[in-house]
């Protein structure tokens, strides 16, 4: 005996998360989002809308960045937003390091 199954969803029900975690998204590629970006000082939900990562993903990235001083942070009002150092650019420009030695 064969049974059918049918699946009804609604538009309410239906519901569509953010990517998740992309690996083929690098730090180096933050760092040029960033460094592309006007001003040069972004949030961490507008990187991940642009490199169509989640929320928690590019938070995590950048918290190791800032770790190894790639990038700085401040909060301003709710928000935290991030820049580039010296070390980060370096990281993107090797000949930038050397100028500043």
């Amino acid at each position: 005996m064969e049974r059918y199954y049918y699946v009804c969803i609604s538009q309410s029900n239906l519901k569509v998360s953010k990517p998740g975690p992309d690996p083929t998204v690098s730090q180096l590629d933050i760092l040029k989002e960033i460094r592309l970006a006007y001003p040069p000082v972004q949030a961490p939900k507008d990187l991940a809308e642009r490199l169509e990562i989640s929320n928690t993903a590019i938070s995590n990235k950048l918290q190791d960045m800032e770790g190894k001083d790639w990038v700085e942070s401040e909060r301003v009002g709710r928000a935290r937003v991030y820049w580039i150092t010296d070390l980060g650019r370096a990281q993107l420009d090797p000949e930038f390091s050397s100028d500043n030695q």
